[in-house]
This record gives structure tokens, sequence and C-alpha cells, in this order.
């Protein structure tokens, strides 16, 4: 039995709402977050859906990341955050994972020798 069992009776008594319950408890612990749900709800019903295929819109996307959307991570991160760097960040040298576990996989077998931890946050999907 977990504490966290606790903290979610706590904030399902008492969620915060804007307006409604600006004294109430936001849930940093899950992965559910409703704080955005208008703004989400309004982009997804903007989206012309049938112009994707609906084989890919289902699946976890090319290992790696499709060098498109490399390129778009590579261009933002250059123009934005990396400002002057003297050998920009190119596509080809990004790796983009889908998910934690993944993530935390990839790393765990990069970075760490046999019998080591990897301590992670709770919940961990």
């Amino acid at each position: 039995n977990y504490e966290c069992e606790g903290l979610n009776v706590l904030y399902a008594g008492n969620p915060y709402r804007e307006g409604k319950n600006p004294e109430g408890y936001v849930r940093l612990s899950c992965a559910d977050n409703v704080l955005t749900q208008d703004l989400l709800i309004k982009k997804f019903r903007s989206i012309e859906w049938s112009r994707f295929d609906e084989h890919q819109m289902f699946v976890y996307i090319t290992p790696g990341g499709r060098m498109a959307t490399k390129k778009c991570f590579a261009d933002l991160m250059n123009e934005l955050t990396l400002k002057d760097l003297r050998n920009p960040i190119k596509p080809e040298d990004l790796l983009l994972l889908s998910g934690t576990t993944m993530i935390c996989d990839l790393l765990g077998q990069v970075l760490f020798d046999e019998d080591e931890v990897l301590l992670a946050h709770s919940p961990y999907y």
C-alpha cells in the first residue's frame, strides 16, 4: 500500500478548479492533466483528421524518430535555446524516443554497469 493512495483521496475530495475552487489541490504525481484540457480539446477539434494515415496514428514512431521531426527539433534547439553554438545540432545526431520507459531502458543500457540501480519517480509508467 503506497502513501500516494491517501493523496489521491485528498485530491479527489478537493480538486483545484480555476474560479470555482482556487484553494483546491493540484495533482502533480499523475499523468492525468485536466488543467490544459480546454486547450487540447479546442486544438483536437480544429484538426482535419482525415488528412492523417489512421494506420500510423496508433502505433509507436519509427525507432529513433523520423528525419522531418528531428529536423524540427534541431532547428528549434539551434534557434531558440542553444544560440551561437560552434557546432549546431544536426538532425542526424538526434535520437527521438517515445515514453519514459523506453528512455530509461536505453539510458540504463548505455550508462550503467551490471548490478547498478536507477531510482525513478513514482508513478513510473
